[in-house]
């Protein structure tokens, strides 16, 4: 959806997202490189042909800025369509963004899902008020957010500072935020450990813009990563993180349920672990009626 709105933004998150995914699971990211897939429509019209360079233009600054080279890639050009009136359009352009890094130890190597109650949950990362072509907006049927930017500077620094973390075995679980923001990351981290996890949207680290909860869990700003921290190591972990934002947003629980508290601390949603996982197993049209705001039966949310 970001490609729709802007191209450019689009291609540094596509990179951006590579290489969180490559460092949540303990790859030196140091030593990545990258591969680009372009699917596009004719590059004969104008409109196509800028859309095109400006994506091209983000994978170039996405490499620049986390020195990960593009070492080959390919395009798909041309690709195009009539309707029932004969009348040509071409597809939504589209990027994929692969990765590759070594991991030194596969010792090391995490997982996303949640371990065990009562450790701590980091979030690192700002969230700005960045639901532009965001499932949020799709589910809501709203537009003119603003479109996710990654800042490549801070983002290589948290990148790297957090995949060195991960390999000193620091981490227990990690997952970035990208796809449906916090609130579809902690889901997913509790119920793939069936672990509950209780998390206080106050302590979220955050720039003004964020100010309403609708934001601050639904915001896909890029750069962002969940963890679980054991007690034992937590010292060492914010020692090691030093210099990059970071917040102690909550714990996981043995209850298992998602709790959200609102920045007012009241409870803000309640749900148990099992529906979750039933709705993110379902098609979007048929999970609706579980998710906050919606008129559907499942789950609490005030």
């Amino acid at each position: 959806s970001y490609g729709k709105l802007d191209p450019y933004a689009m291609a540094l998150a596509a990179v951006d997202e590579a290489l969180s995914n490559l460092a949540c699971v303990g790859a030196d990211v140091s030593q990545a490189s990258l591969l680009d897939n372009f699917c596009w429509g004719d590059p004969e019209d104008p409109k196509e042909l800028g859309r095109l360079v400006r994506a091209a233009l983000g994978c170039r600054d996405a490499a620049l800025a986390f020195h990960a080279p593009f070492i080959s890639g390919k395009d798909s050009l041309n690709n195009t369509y009539a309707d029932a009136k004969g009348a040509k359009h071409s597809i939504p352009g589209t990027l994929l963004i692969s990765a590759a890094a070594p991991v030194p130890d596969i010792r090391q190597a995490v997982t996303m899902d949640f371990k065990t109650a009562n450790n701590a949950v980091y979030l690192v990362g700002w969230t700005s008020d960045e639901t532009g072509g965001s499932l949020w907006e799709a589910f809501a049927g709203e537009a003119g957010g603003s479109v996710p930017l990654v800042e490549p500077r801070s983002a290589k620094d948290a990148l790297w500072t957090l995949s060195a973390a991960i390999r000193d075995g620091l981490v227990l679980s990690a997952h970035d935020l990208r796809e449906g923001g916090l609130a579809v990351a902690a889901a997913e981290m509790a119920f793939s450990g069936e672990v509950g996890v209780h998390i206080d949207l106050e302590r979220v680290p955050r720039t003004k813009d964020a100010a309403d909860p609708v934001t601050i869990l639904f915001s896909e700003s890029p750069s962002r990563f969940l963890l679980e921290v054991t007690p034992d190591k937590e010292r060492a972990f914010l020692k090691a993180m030093k210099g990059v934002p970071l917040g102690r947003i909550g714990q996981t629980i043995a209850n298992p349920i998602l709790r959200v508290v609102d920045l007012d601390s009241s409870t803000l949603l309640e749900e148990r672990l099992g529906e979750l996982k039933s709705a993110w197993q379902k098609t979007l049209p048929a999970a609706l009626g579980g998710w906050p705001g919606s008129n559907g039966q499942n789950g609490s949310c005030r």
